[in-house]
């Protein structure tokens, strides 16, 4: 599904009204109605209950006034407060306030001499319509509104906001000094891509898209590479076996990880892999650990390798040569430690080999300290923000508050599909291609859910999915697994290997349409 940031939105709405000849106050008119429909849908007994409607200069304000005019005539109980002067507001915000100033609609533009009234209001009533500020907002709110927003997010009340709660920034997520913490967002004609980022996702409530009346094919003249992962998606691109088909043709994988005191991330991952579907999974790992890891992993070959105080050792590389040509994906970084040795033989590997390579856990550590003058054209990155952070040399609150712009740059840059894995996971295309995951709860905090995730999309991506989409649908099927797994267990509870057990099922419902 593809989503929109400020300036694209902006594009579809120009091209609607200038070149589509659709009128400006049409959209406004249908703005205010699908507010109305939704109050009146999901809120019974409507008339009986109070709203208070705040609405700011510019057009967000003018969807508000329209949807008061609904209101006024299904005989609600609303009051209106506007912000600004009225010299200032909108054309078609104007306009539609002199549709209440003729229909005797009560209203009061708010300031600090009668903040008061609005706190009485406030005080009395059962929901909110916030139409403060639109997807247009860049700067940061002054003093007066950021106090006026704290004062509606304590409310006792319901937040209902028009196209994005105000205060957030419809590109990034950022949170422009404060925001209304809203209830409901009910985004106008396309889903604004800030909504699905954090912080500003904690603020958007339930999403609900509503229909204005602009033509759905409009997009197709807007290059918007922003899409959020849907359950179609993942459906429709799950792979499929031949009834001929073999382990070798099902994809073979070498996962070079493991350390003394971190043979479980190594073991998930492989696990993760074969779980999905791989046909053959080998561990490569120092050779002191194989006979416990033998015991652990039955349907998993090692490979022992030559090793130094429990790591692997440079020299292992003379028996790895011969042996990665087998393979048709390599998996580097899981437990793996970043001594001086293996780092050395991490970017050997990188720099002589062409195979398709998943880094991830200490493989990205070594490569942000030691960047390969060459590499593989086909790799995937599965970094944490601070990984991330390490990996681009950004500060990490940098990276929290602007993550798509500096994702997109550095897939084009590492010509590579990068996973930042979080909250609502995004995953950046080697082509700029955004894809938000929301998929996933709490209960992945936890030490070995990354670990999980990249066995998940190595073992899609050997069974002949492109990168992008092994990313795509690895990150989804793992958070999925999450969500279905906290019907029944208490999220805290959720174990790592409990979405490998547990996936079989998962794949089995998502093929039969579940």
């Amino acid at each position: 599904m593809q989503i929109f940031d400020s300036e694209e939105m902006r594009n579809i709405d120009n091209i609607a009204i200038n070149d589509l000849g659709i009128p400006s106050l049409v959209l406004m008119e249908n703005a205010g109605r699908s507010v109305f429909s939704f109050l009146k849908e999901n809120f019974s007994n409507l008339k009986n209950k109070k709203i208070i409607i705040i609405a700011g200069s510019g057009n967000n304000g003018g969807d508000a006034l329209a949807a008061a005019r609904y209101l006024y005539n299904y005989e609600a109980d609303f009051f209106v407060f506007l912000l600004g002067e009225k010299e200032k507001l909108s054309k078609d915000n104007l306009y539609n306030l002199k549709i209440l100033e003729y229909l005797k609609i009560k209203y009061l533009f708010l300031n600090k001499s009668n903040l008061e009234e609005f706190k009485v209001c406030l005080r009395e009533s059962h929901i909110l319509i916030d139409g403060i500020f639109g997807t247009g907002l860049k700067r940061k709110v002054n003093d007066f509104l950021a106090n006026l927003i704290e004062l509606i997010n304590q409310a006792k009340l319901i937040r209902v906001s028009i196209d994005i709660p105000s205060g957030v920034d419809a590109s990034s997520g950022e949170i422009l000094g404060a925001a209304v913490n809203a209830d409901y967002t009910i985004t106008l004609a396309y889903p604004k891509l800030g909504l699905f980022l954090y912080p500003a996702y904690r603020y958007s409530g339930k999403i609900i898209s509503a229909d204005i009346g602009i033509p759905y094919n409009l997009t197709q003249n807007i290059t918007s590479k922003n899409f959020l992962i849907t359950f179609s998606l993942v459906k429709n691109n799950l792979p499929k076996r031949d009834l001929e088909a073999h382990k070798g043709l099902a994809g073979k994988i070498l996962v070079i990880a493991g350390s003394i005191g971190y043979t479980g991330a190594a073991a998930l991952t492989c696990n993760a892999a074969l779980r999905i579907g791989a046909g053959m999974v080998t561990l490569a790992l120092p050779e002191s650990l194989n006979l416990a890891m033998e015991s652990k992993l039955t349907e998993v070959i090692t490979l022992p390798l030559p090793e130094k105080d429990g790591v692997i050792a440079f020299k292992a590389y003379e028996l790895l040569k011969d042996k990665i040509k087998e393979f048709d994906l390599l998996v580097i970084g899981p437990g793996l430690g970043q001594d001086f040795e293996t780092q050395k033989l991490v970017l050997k590997i990188l720099e002589e080999f062409e195979i398709p390579v998943i880094l991830d856990a200490d493989a990205l550590n070594i490569l942000a300290k030691n960047f390969p003058k060459k590499h593989p054209l086909d790799w995937i990155l599965t970094p944490h923000p601070l990984e991330f952070s390490r990996l681009i040399k950004k500060d990490l609150n940098e990276i929290l508050n602007n993550p798509i712009s500096l994702l997109k740059m550095s897939a084009l840059d590492f010509k590579a599909v990068i996973v930042l894995k979080k909250a609502n996971s995004i995953i950046a295309s080697k082509e700029g291609e955004i894809y938000i995951n929301l998929s996933g709860n709490p209960g992945l905090a936890k030490a070995g859910s990354g670990d999980v995730l990249t066995g998940m999309i190595a073992g899609l991506k050997v069974q002949g999915l492109t990168s992008s989409l092994s990313a795509i649908l690895g990150t989804y099927l793992h958070g999925y697994t999450a969500d279905r797994l906290i019907e029944k267990y208490d999220y805290l509870s959720l174990m790592p290997k409990d979405l490998i057990d547990y996936l079989p099922f998962i794949l089995k419902k998502i093929r039969e349409g579940e």
